[in-house]
């Protein structure tokens, strides 16, 4: 290996470490591996909108997820629907996270649900949002985010929502 080729190496393998780092100080304060909420759906918006808060432990902190029905164009000119997720409230520098949500069918129960993930170096957050009545019938939309640090980072094993 050329002196080259090692330096590279080594601030290849160094950004790597300092990414890990810079996202392990964000999540401070996500200390369990699953996290709820209930979202609110947000009126009078051109586009359907959810916000729900997850206050996080000892910390009096909380993440606020937001969820945006998009409606996108189809080349033969139907509109197809897609969510867009940002989860804000994580400690400087990581600050937010934005990425889409996908429609997924639930193997066992034939149920169709929301669910996406976002790779962070340190940990795989993935959201999941299920529809489902309160005691007096109304429709209301849970937020479920799961945290996997380490080895349990890799793989697309994802539990999944609906709207």
């Amino acid at each position: 290996m050329t002196k080259q080729n090692r330096t590279g190496n080594f601030w290849r393998q160094a950004r790597g470490k300092t990414l890990r780092q810079i996202a392990e100080l964000g999540l401070t304060g996500l200390d369990r591996p699953y996290y709820a909420c209930v979202l609110q759906k947000i009126n009078h918006v051109r586009n359907p909108v959810w916000k729900g808060d997850i206050q996080l432990d000892g910390y009096c902190n909380k993440l606020r997820v937001t969820v945006r029905k998009i409606p996108q164009n189809k080349p033969n000119g139907e509109i197809q629907y897609c969510f867009e997720c940002r989860v804000n409230g994580f400690k400087s520098p990581l600050k937010q996270c934005d990425f889409y949500l996908k429609w997924n069918t639930d193997k066992t129960s034939g149920r169709k649900k929301i669910s996406g993930h976002i790779d962070l170096f340190a940990a795989r957050l993935i959201v999941t949002i299920v529809s489902t009545t309160n005691d007096r019938e109304e429709p209301i939309s849970l937020c479920l985010l799961e945290v996997r640090r380490g080895a349990q980072n890799s793989g697309d094993n994802q539990s999944s929502p609906s709207f």
